[in-house]
């Protein structure tokens, strides 16, 4: 299996379902804050209760991971279409384990082929820059929210677009 298909489709990333030492920290600071009985309390109880099952399922805390978009800064010269393509094979299956809420309709039919692949999804922003290593950023923008798993960083030559 490829790297890049592997860390999106949950086999080497732990984050897929927001387990995340910052979100637990933080939760847990705040439900210590808070004063116990308050609406406020039990809202934070909800989210940690909702961050377990995400963990323990390895699927993202929020139901809609809304649009997916690449950030990839990489070497110049680098094969972005290689790169693009391996991409879209991981959103692809990602989205068929149920790690990627099925969100792509297309504009005018309003078919939804449930890949979540079409014109302009995902979303990819190459930077071009003179260093050895490919970093790629994967955002998943919600509606309301966004979460982002963390880059992932590789020597040029163990990431070649040919075995991601």
């Amino acid at each position: 299996m490829n790297v890049l298909k592997r860390v999106f489709t949950g086999v080497d990333s732990p984050h897929l379902g927001g387990d995340t030492d910052d979100v637990q920290q933080a939760l847990v600071a705040a439900l210590e804050r808070e004063k116990q009985g308050t609406i406020a309390a039990s809202a934070l109880k909800i989210i940690e209760l909702n961050l377990a099952l995400a963990r323990q399922k390895s699927q993202p805390i929020c139901q809609d991971t809304g649009s997916v978009l690449f950030y990839v800064d990489c070497p110049v010269g680098y094969d972005q279409i290689a790169f693009a393509e391996a991409a879209c094979e991981a959103v692809k299956e990602a989205t068929r384990k149920g790690y990627l809420r099925q969100n792509s309709v297309h504009t005018l039919t309003g078919k939804n082929d449930g890949t979540n692949l079409g014109p302009g999804a995902p979303s990819f922003h190459f930077h071009q820059r003179r260093l050895p290593e490919l970093e790629v950023r994967l955002v998943l923008k919600g509606g309301a929210a966004k979460m982002s798993a963390p880059s992932i960083r590789c020597r040029r030559n163990n990431f070649r677009p040919t075995a991601i």
